[in-house]
């Protein structure tokens, strides 16, 4: 069990996301990590931690002139006029111990400490990365307790190789995908999961290779005010701030 327990193989998938994102950035291939949606999730962090402004517009005023640039989609509220960031803090609590390393290192540096220099740029970046790494290391240990080491080596490669999660762990790394999926999916690495994957194996062995679909879930209809399900209403602004006149604690 102790030789299981070291195989090479996650510390050689850590090693060969790390040369992709050297390359990713070291090519120019990519702009700054903390980018698109990066800039909305990574957001909170400088708000916090730097500017003591949890409302956010110590950030805008320095970042970006009083206004967060249209593609973060951080808008002010009409009537209280405080900036609402659709993006939720989870991926930013994940970069929190990133974070923080990257800003004793620019103070030690002498570089600015605004929160997007060099240091939490790639702070942001490997963060994702990392947490792509702990995410197959839990998923292997939970799929040895089912399966061979070969098999579950095996499901791993395919997963990191053979889907987009490469693709998240070096070049987009500071979106929500790769943290979504450690952090607040239920199943992910489940006990659950490794049961059906073992029994639709098992399956698939013996002839049976009929396609297990996964549960109808409520189709959700995602806006810029949030999602709904395939049973609500449809999103209607009119409707919307129509609400939001009768609401009492918008009149104050």
């Amino acid at each position: 069990m102790t030789s299981r327990a070291r195989s090479p193989l996650v510390p050689a998938l850590a090693l060969i996301c790390l040369a992709g994102y050297v390359f990713v950035y070291a090519t120019g291939r990519a702009g700054p990590p903390i980018r698109s949606d990066g800039f909305s999730y990574y957001v909170y962090l400088p708000a916090w931690f730097i500017y003591g402004d949890p409302r956010l517009s110590s950030v805008a005023n320095d970042c970006c002139g009083g206004e967060f640039p249209e593609f973060s989609v951080i808008v002010k509220w009409p009537r209280t006029r405080r900036w609402v960031n659709p993006h939720p803090i989870g991926v930013a609590v994940l970069q929190t111990p990133f974070f923080l390393a990257a800003h004793g290192l620019t103070h030690w540096t002498n570089l600015s400490a605004d929160g997007f220099t060099l240091y939490y740029q790639h702070a942001a970046g490997l963060s994702g990365l990392a947490w792509t790494i702990v995410g197959l290391f839990i998923l292997r240990r939970v799929l040895r307790r089912h399966f061979t080491d070969r098999v579950s080596d095996l499901t791993i490669v395919a997963l990191l190789f053979g889907t987009n999660l490469y693709h998240y762990a070096t070049y987009d790394s500071t979106y929500r995908v790769t943290t979504e999926k450690v952090s607040t999916d239920p199943d992910y690495c489940a006990e659950s999961k490794a049961r059906e994957i073992k029994a639709d194996l098992e399956r698939h062995l013996a002839g049976d290779y009929t396609p297990n679909l996964p549960k109808p879930k409520n189709v959700a209809s995602c806006g810029f005010w949030g999602c709904q399900s395939s049973g609500d209403d449809p999103f209607s602004s009119k409707k919307f701030w129509a609400e939001q006149e009768k609401n009492p604690r918008n009149s104050r």
